[in-house]
C-alpha cells in the first residue's frame, strides 16, 4: 500500500493541533511528590486547597471576599488580610510540605479567631455559634474547681484539728425510731 505524504494515516492525529501547557504557577516545585499531593497548595486566607492552576485564580477572590467581610465588622474586631511570609515565595528551594506548612501556620493564626474560654481556634463566624456553650462549660468547670478547692481546704483544717467534722446533715434533722 502506497500512500501520499500529504494522506495522513489513520493513527495519525487529525485535527486542530493541541494548545500548549499553562504557563507553570509561582507555587510550583519540584517533582517529588505524587502527582495528586504535588498539584495542590492550601489557600492562607481561607485553608482550602487548590490545585497550583488555580490558586492563582482563587487568591484574589478570596482576598476580596476577606476584605467584603471584614468592612461589615465593627472597626474593633477587624483583622488585616493574612500574608505569607517573602521566604514562601523567595525560597524555591523549599519543598512543598514546608511551603504547605508556611501557609497553615499563617491560616492558623491570621486567618482564625481563638475562643477566650478553651483557646480553639474557629471561623469569626463559627465562633459565635461556639462561645455561648463553651462559657457554659468554663463556668460548670470553674464552680467545680471552687468547690474541689474548698473541700480541701476544709480537709486540711479538719487533718489539723481546726474543725470537728459534721455527722449529721444540716437542716430539719428529726429522731425517727
Amino acid at each position: 500500500q502506497v500512500l501520499l505524504p500529504s494522506c495522513p494515516r489513520h493513527h495519525d492525529q487529525v485535527g486542530p493541533p493541541k494548545p500548549p501547557p499553562p504557563p507553570p504557577s509561582r507555587y510550583d516545585d519540584d517533582n517529588s511528590k505524587p502527582m495528586q499531593a504535588r498539584n495542590t497548595v492550601l489557600c492562607h486566607v481561607c485553608g482550602r486547597k487548590y490545585t497550583i492552576h488555580s490558586i492563582d485564580i482563587h487568591l484574589p477572590r478570596c482576598e476580596r471576599l476577606w476584605r467584603q467581610r471584614q468592612a461589615t465588622l465593627p472597626v474593633e474586631q477587624r483583622r488585616p488580610l493574612p500574608q505569607l511570609p517573602d521566604q514562601y515565595y523567595n525560597n524555591t528551594t523549599a519543598a512543598a510540605a514546608e511551603r504547605h506548612e508556611m501557609a497553615m501556620d499563617v491560616y492558623h493564626s491570621r486567618s482564625l479567631t481563638p475562643c477566650q474560654y478553651c483557646h480553639r481556634t474557629f471561623l469569626p463566624d463559627r465562633l459565635e455559634v461556639h462561645r455561648p456553650s463553651c462559657q457554659r462549660n468554663y463556668q460548670k468547670q470553674q464552680r467545680q474547681q471552687q468547690q474541689q478547692q474548698r473541700q480541701q481546704q476544709r480537709q486540711g483544717m479538719m487533718a489539723q484539728g481546726g474543725i470537728k467534722a459534721r455527722t449529721a446533715p444540716l437542716g430539719n434533722q428529726t429522731n425517727r425510731k
